[in-house]
């Protein structure tokens, strides 16, 4: 989600960006949890209870998904 929100200055832009659905939480209110849960198109059940690990994906760029390695990655 966050990947096709974000502009391109280094292409011409070809398709409309796709914006994040919802609000980001409350910070002094954390949900237990994947915090991004309600927002998710990828959210499963886990996400609810469990809150991911920071996991390095390559060099610069970090996951914190359980459902990462079902993910397409659009750069």
């Amino acid at each position: 989600g966050l990947h096709r929100s974000i502009p391109r200055l280094d292409r011409i832009r070809e398709e409309k960006l796709v914006p994040i659905p919802g609000q980001p939480p409350d910070l002094a209110k954390l949900p237990t949890g994947c915090v991004f849960r309600e927002r998710c198109e990828y959210a499963v059940d886990r996400c609810v209870n469990e809150r991911p690990e920071l996991l390095r994906v390559t060099e610069g760029h970090w996951s914190a998904c359980w459902e990462f390695s079902n993910i397409t990655v659009v750069e």
